[in-house]
């Protein structure tokens, strides 16, 4: 697995090197607009099940998503989606595996939650909240015309899942005001189930964080390991529902984990007809 994870920063690391290339393939000029193509965001707490449910939805033909080739051009997602296009000619994800998160272990074209290219908008240092924090209007408008570009770059919806941006709602919706959000829900104490047992799977000492930090990160990182998880994923989960809160319902879908894999089949139709792909 170490040599994997090698093999994987090397790759971004030489993708650094085609940078210069971003001034001949700008992201806006990589596509004429479509028209209004529905964004989708996927949110959650950590171990709720979105990777899953991500991975799911791009298995849908004509959704259109990030994938782990795309995510080596972070700093250019238009030159990122021509490569893919080249390499993969948009069929749709074929793999349902996944380690915390992560799908490139399995498939170059699986879904990835792209982190590094959300960083370059938002300081996630010592929280993921945007709590009496603002985002400045030049990394706004330039967030806003990145996924702009990538929702017309494919012909179906456009479904986008980054732990972090669960705190991000009221920014998304400011930026995206006909966005839609699934919001994936799991129970509490089965999250905390898992996230401890990941924390333990991957070697994290009790005093380190794992994932995505609250609003009340500062005042809770030091408390003990089962209180601390505890406090992340309900102040997470609390914080995030505010949010949501503000949005009007029929642009909310709310998801039940288990309920999904109950019936995969009809929840995803209901998701389907959601994102109105269903014509």
């Amino acid at each position: 697995m170490k040599q994997t994870t090698k093999k994987h920063d090397l790759l971004s690391i030489l993708t650094t090197a085609f940078r210069p290339l971003k001034y001949l393939f700008g992201d806006t000029k990589m596509v004429k607009n479509k028209g209004n193509v529905p964004l989708v965001f996927i949110v959650g707490v950590p171990r709720s099940g979105t990777t899953a449910i991500y991975q799911y939805l791009c298995s849908v033909p004509g959704t259109n998503y990030i994938d782990n080739v795309m995510h080596l051009f972070y700093w250019n997602l238009g030159l990122g989606k021509r490569i893919s296009k080249v390499l993969f000619r948009d069929v749709p994800n074929e793999t349902l595996k996944s380690k915390h998160g992560k799908t490139w272990m399995y498939s170059w074209h699986g879904p990835s939650e792209c982190t590094p290219f959300w960083n370059q908008f938002f300081d996630n240092s010592t929280t993921h909240s945007m709590v009496n924090r603002t985002l400045d209007k030049n990394s706004g408008r330039h967030l806003k015309e990145s996924v702009k570009m990538l929702a017309a770059s494919g012909d179906g919806p456009l479904v986008i899942k980054n732990l972090g941006l669960s705190l991000k709602v009221e920014v998304l919706n400011e930026l995206f005001p006909d966005a839609l959000f699934i919001y994936v829900q799991r129970d509490m104490q089965d999250v905390k189930r898992s996230v401890l047992r990941v924390r333990e799977q991957m070697k994290i000492k009790p005093a380190d964080w794992w994932s995505i930090k609250p609003s009340t990160y500062s005042e809770i990182k030091s408390l003990h390991l089962e209180q601390k998880v505890e406090r992340q994923i309900f102040d997470l989960r609390k914080e995030m529902e505010v949010q949501l809160s503000n949005i009007e319902e029929h642009r909310i879908l709310k998801l039940d984990y288990s309920s999904f894999f109950a019936d995969s089949e009809m929840w995803l139709k209901r998701c389907v007809g959601f994102m109105k792909t269903e014509k």
